[in-house]
């Protein structure tokens, strides 16, 4: 028997094998159309914020085709979700590149609840029910005051809106789906993110990049990386692999990749950059003119054992749990700031080049 299928079906197979989940473009067009709404209202009134209810949300969804028998529901069931929109008003120099047009972004999960709930049909599904999407769009000052902001929306920003509310939305369709599949308790990427997130130290910029590539290297950033991209090439219009290469080149998640896939033990070290009042503060302390080669390993080595620390602090809150199998790192990665950084270089290499592949072949989506 020969199967066929159609361009459509196509695109979506290679969608969702590329890591791009195909329920969640439903709910990206519903937020952008809102997000669209908001900014009318805004053109009208002296405010810079707006917000929407989970009821308003819905309404939305519904009028779009949401209900608990579609497909757009069956697969990512999520209900009532909030939207908080404000705009920042920022020098027109300000904007360089369309990433520039999005201050934050993020889905609150705090009000968010799991309920068992029952349909019409008799069927019974969890329900994500509530969670805040906040987004903050900086436009530049003068659309601001001429009023024609609705229009830079729809001709230049909507696509990174949507690219930013692909990436969102993939991690709560994510956080879902481990939920359902009972995997949702933490292992080691998720306790190595908290780490990084209690390490970053804002004094020694090269230490907070590494824990800001540790962050970039989980798996649930990747996937959210994909679905963004894939929120941006969805709204151009490009005819070439060329004007493929061309765009990738000036997108986030390209550049991110490459930080990833770029990562060397030698260059890092030869780069870390240790802040001047650091090296008096040493060399004080010894007596005699340390070399900087000496002050860049007793800085990491200090770094490194307040991050192990940390780890070792949530193995310890977590192991009650009897069922979580989350990996102690092995004495000989920490045991120096080279054993440490080669630990990561390998994750990073291999994450940065997974997702340059993965992004590479979305312009077969198109």
């Amino acid at each position: 028997m020969k199967l066929i299928i159609t361009q459509k079906q196509s695109i979506r197979l290679i969608k969702e094998a590329l890591g791009v989940p195909r329920p969640i473009e439903f709910w990206v067009d519903t937020f952008s159309s809102i997000i669209k709404d908001g900014l009318l209202m805004l053109l009208s009134s002296d405010d810079k914020e707006m917000f929407f209810d989970g009821d308003d949300v819905q309404e939305k969804a519904v009028s779009l085709g949401w209900n608990s028998s579609s497909e757009k529901f069956l697969d990512f069931p999520l209900a009532e979700p909030q939207l908080k929109l404000s705009l920042v008003i920022v020098p027109d120099e300000n904007i360089s590149i369309g990433d520039d047009y999005i201050d934050s972004a993020s889905f609150e999960t705090s009000e968010i609840g799991l309920v068992d709930a029952t349909f019409d049909d008799g069927k019974t599904l969890p329900l994500l029910v509530g969670g805040v999407i906040n987004i903050q769009i900086n436009i530049p000052q003068s659309y601001y005051d001429n009023g024609s902001f609705v229009e830079l929306y729809d001709s230049d920003i909507k696509p990174y809106v949507e690219s930013v509310l692909f990436h969102e939305l993939t991690h709560v369709y994510e956080f879902y789906k481990r939920i359902l599949s009972n995997s949702a308790k933490p292992d080691f990427e998720q306790v190595a993110n908290l780490s990084q997130m209690l390490n970053k130290m804002g004094a020694v910029d090269d230490w907070d990049e590494l824990m800001f590539l540790i962050y970039l290297h989980l798996s649930f950033e990747l996937n959210a990386r994909v679905a963004e991209v894939y929120g941006l090439i969805r709204n151009k219009n490009i005819k070439s692999k060329g004007e493929f290469v061309e765009f990738l080149k000036g997108s986030r998640a390209w550049s991110y990749a490459k930080r990833l896939n770029n990562f060397t033990v030698e260059s890092f070290i030869k780069d870390f950059d240790v802040p001047q009042a650091t090296i008096d503060k040493i060399r004080e302390y010894d007596g005699k003119e340390t070399s900087i080669e000496e002050i860049k390993e007793v800085v990491l080595t200090q770094l490194i054992e307040n991050w192990s620390v940390t780890y070792q602090d949530f193995l310890k809150d977590f192991s009650a749990d009897e069922t979580l199998k989350i990996p102690d790192l092995s004495p000989y990665v920490t045991s120096s700031p080279k054993n440490f950084l080669k630990f990561w270089q390998k994750r990073f290499n291999k994450a940065g080049e997974d997702s340059l592949r993965k992004i590479s072949r979305l312009y077969s989506s198109i």
